[in-house]
């Protein structure tokens, strides 16, 4: 039954048949007059009327119970409401040719009328359900095919006429209320379709607006990453001199004054090394880097880099722990550099504790997780990481730099084709986790040959 009827359609037609009960009573009932006064009879009529009448009360109450079932018993009262309403139908039918068969003309023509008003009725109510639609248009179809054939009667009734002339005012009343309704009909359908090219209008404009807003976020990513670029290169120049010259100082002279040569020549360093890095990180976000992908062992480098952070470790009296092995295709350089990061930062922020590192394979990924037990982050400090020129609140104590590490390290990882994801509680530690594919993907490939 699911699928031959769509509950949706059912519900509609439901709602539909049970909010025109008075009015197809009424029609059911001038009908019945109309036939009573066709055959001089009122006896026969009155009883197929109230054998209808009840026929319309009982698919009533099965559309309303349809329309309140839960699901396990909406399939039975679904075949309920369709069956009586399809023996509604031919019981209204069936008193449309007992007029056609004991009124002559009179009573054909009444029986036209009736099959007539319930084949349009059917239709304008049913449109959604075309299976329901067949099966409840099937007993007004058979109705005006059996008429031409019933045998011709004679009859003399005084009031034939006036029962033919109310029969199709019953009808004409039939016909007005369905153009009401297609007219109400066409009128929403006429809305929704205006609505729907508003909306449909709003959205393209939605995504034109968007496109745009997309060009100019590049243009100004582009136009930023030049101006860094311009800027850094400009300032390395005179910086290199600074730095020269001081040393130059340092190794001429002694004392007072090779000391604070000593101390330009370090803060200029310190500062050449920020410059550098913002250079590298225009780089980065500009698109404009060159993959160079090999085969590495992950954890020589991290062996490397923990060395070469070994003096801060061991300042900050912090003990490390290197765990796990992996095999990996990835740009060795900017591998590097991401490790260095986070074991700096690892080291940087935690004191008097352990840093961790451990290296796994997790399905096509290899993992690369450095744990601290340093002063972590908070939730908001956490959601704001990796963004640029970012010093987290919660660490920055021990922060010198511009908050570009992570921002530029993530942005690395995404270029090879990974990502980086950070966990921490406050007090108890952070861990930062560098995942990198096994084996190199078509979009690294493709920033390589680029």
């Amino acid at each position: 039954m699911n699928a031959w009827f769509s509950d949706k359609a059912l519900m509609n037609a439901s709602a539909a048949r049970r909010h025109a009960l008075a009015w197809r009573a009424g029609c059911t009932f001038a009908y019945a007059i109309s036939i009573g006064l066709a055959t001089n009879s009122i006896g026969l009529p009155c009883s197929l009327y109230f054998l209808v009448l009840l026929f319309m009360l009982a698919d009533a109450w099965a559309g309303l119970m349809y329309s309140h079932a839960d699901r396990r018993d909406r399939p039975f009262f679904r075949a309920m409401f369709v069956a009586s309403s399809v023996v509604t139908i031919a019981a209204y039918m069936g008193m449309a040719l007992s007029a056609a068969a004991a009124a002559g003309a009179e009573g054909r023509l009444i029986a036209i009328f009736m099959a007539t008003g319930s084949l349009v009725t059917t239709m304008i109510l049913l449109v959604e359900a075309p299976i329901f639609m067949a099966l409840c248009t099937l007993p007004g179809a058979l109705c005006l095919i059996a008429v031409p054939m019933l045998p011709q009667t004679e009859t003399h009734a005084p009031l034939a006429s006036a029962g033919l002339y109310l029969a199709l005012a019953t009808l004409v009343a039939q016909l007005i209320r369905t153009g009401m309704q297609h007219a109400s009909l066409f009128a929403h359908l006429t809305s929704a379709k205006e609505e729907a090219d508003t909306r449909r209008k709003e959205a393209e404009q939605g995504r034109a607006d968007a496109e745009q807003h997309r060009l100019e976020a590049e243009r100004a990513n582009k136009l930023k990453g030049e101006f860094l670029s311009t800027v850094t290169h400009e300032l390395r120049t005179p910086l290199n001199a600074v730095i020269n010259y001081s040393e130059m100082i340092a190794e001429e002279t002694n004392g007072v004054v090779a000391q604070d040569a000593n101390r330009i020549t370090r803060s200029a360093r310190h500062l050449l090394v920020l410059i550098e890095r913002i250079l590298d990180f225009a780089t980065l976000t500009s698109g404009d880097v060159d993959l160079a992908p090999t085969s590495v062992d992950a954890g020589a480098l991290v062996r490397e880099v923990v060395s070469v952070h070994a003096p801060l470790l061991h300042r900050q009296n912090n003990a490390v722990a290197i765990d796990g092995d992996a095999v990996i295709q990835a740009d060795a350089d900017r591998l590097r550099q991401c490790l260095d990061c986070l074991i700096s930062n690892a080291a940087k922020f935690t004191r008097d504790g352990r840093v961790e590192i451990v290296l796994a394979e997790r399905g096509a990924e290899a993992v690369i997780s450095v744990r601290d037990t340093g002063c972590g982050m908070s939730a908001e400090s956490l959601a704001s990481v990796f963004d640029a020129f970012v010093q987290s609140g919660d660490r920055a104590y021990g922060a010198d730099g511009l908050g570009l590490g992570l921002a530029a390290a993530r942005h690395m990882a995404r270029l090879m084709g990974g990502d980086i994801i950070a966990t921490s509680t406050p007090g108890l530690g952070s861990c930062f986790e560098l995942m990198l594919p096994l084996a190199v993907g078509d979009a690294v490939l493709d920033q390589a040959a680029a």
